[in-house]
């Protein structure tokens, strides 16, 4: 291998048009088999938005401190964002199939 990675011909060729259209028949039978799986993950992603949105998460101890209250803001603030992308991304599959 050499600095342009593989240069075997068959990692450049595109699909055709009958495979990606396969591709995408098995990713929707996937997702849609897979239906109620997402909606609970999805449902449970929301209750830990929902937490790590609200003061809850914050303990009693934290606001004797205020740096490390801070700080727990902060990294909630990063959790609840990270949640939210894997959320939005769950909720978009089953929009794309419904």
């Amino acid at each position: 291998m050499d600095e342009l990675g593989n240069t075997e011909s068959s990692y450049f060729v595109i699909p055709g048009p009958n495979e990606q259209v396969e591709a995408g028949k098995e990713e929707k039978a996937k997702v849609l088999g897979g239906k109620e799986i997402l909606s609970e993950v999805i449902a449970r992603l929301d209750v830990s938005i929902a937490f790590y949105d609200s003061l809850d998460s914050i303990t009693d101890d934290l606001e004797q401190a205020p740096e490390l209250h801070i700080r727990a803001v902060i990294a909630n603030k990063q959790t609840k964002g990270n949640l939210t992308k894997e959320r939005d991304y769950l909720q978009s599959l089953l929009d794309k199939y419904e």
